[in-house]
């Protein structure tokens, strides 16, 4: 039986589950998840707004489809997304000269302060649920993690 702290003792028999990886996983997600809310909520920018932004202050001018492909997105959630961001001021559309018929897109300053602001806060809530392990296992996790994501 697993117990985390400061939640009462159930006799809840949760052996099973916690045998299974995918469970584990996200339990897991759920900690990175939570502390991202709690460090970056204020600022407005869910998780996958979070990811957007990431990618298209690090690809210039990245056109939606490649976004889409990177983060397996659907189009429509992403026109969504990227019109409630343009709204905000933080991103631009300019038609790219090499495809009249696409848009690259990039950060406006407000959106490079916005995203700055929530990578702060993403790194000191993910040092922070990743403190029980180790810098060692802190590597080993991520590569694993890696590994998995790449097949």
């Amino acid at each position: 039986m697993s117990k985390k702290a400061g939640t009462t003792n159930l006799n809840v028999d949760d052996s099973y589950l916690q045998s299974l990886y995918g469970y584990r996983l996200r339990r897991a997600s759920l900690l990175f998840s939570t502390s991202y809310f709690e460090a970056a909520g204020e600022l407005g920018i869910r998780p996958v707004g979070f990811s957007v932004l990431s990618l298209i202050y690090h690809n210039p001018k990245i056109t939606a489809r490649a976004i889409c492909k990177t983060l397996a997105l659907q189009a429509p959630n992403l026109v969504k997304l990227i019109a409630e961001f343009d709204s905000r001021g933080l991103v631009e559309r300019k038609p790219l000269p090499e495809d009249a018929r696409a848009f690259g897109l990039t950060l406006t300053a407000r959106g490079k302060a916005i995203l700055k602001a929530v990578e702060s806060h993403v790194h000191d809530h993910q040092d922070t649920v990743l403190q029980p392990l180790s810098l060692k296992e802190q590597t080993q996790l991520h590569a694993l993690l890696g590994k998995l994501l790449s097949t």
